[in-house]
């Protein structure tokens, strides 16, 4: 029996490139010591997962898991921070949206923090891996027309 798939939003910023081109969300294991709890969410990630990619203010791209996260140096560099240390890193299959989706143009009544992401004022909280409901991404497509195979 396979586990259900479950639903994900990642922050980016200058890593979406890097981790679109490289096939992969990696986070570090740790700072200063210590786990991010937004990073160790990588670990979660399981093959069929659903991943959605937001930087910027826009839903950039859908993702789908095709591995689980190991730890292992991150494949890419990064200005200002180390590849070298370790990294959950997962491999996720991209597909970039043809009508990246604005923040804004999502309904603020569907932006609540019990959907992960959001604080209390419907704006994107800070941290890296937050899981999603599955009713808010199956309205988020049937709205804005994208794909979740």
């Amino acid at each position: 029996m396979s586990a259900a798939i479950r639903y994900w939003w990642v922050n980016q910023s200058n890593s979406y490139t890097e981790e679109l081109r490289h096939g992969c969300l990696a986070a570090p294991k740790r700072t200063r010591g210590q786990p991010v709890s937004t990073w160790d969410r990588v670990r979660e990630l399981q093959p069929g997962d659903i991943v959605l990619h937001f930087c910027r203010g826009l839903i950039l791209a859908i993702g789908k898991v095709s591995e689980p996260a190991r730890e292992r140096p991150r494949p890419y560099d990064l200005a200002g921070s180390r590849s070298s240390v370790p990294h959950w890193v997962a491999k996720v299959k991209c597909t970039p949206l043809v009508a990246p989706i604005d923040i804004r143009s999502i309904p603020l009544v569907w932006r609540t923090p019990e959907d992960g992401p959001f604080d209390e004022h419907g704006r994107p909280r800070h941290g890296y891996l937050f899981p999603l409901r599955e009713p808010f991404v199956q309205q988020l497509a049937a709205r804005f027309g994208f794909s979740l195979d």
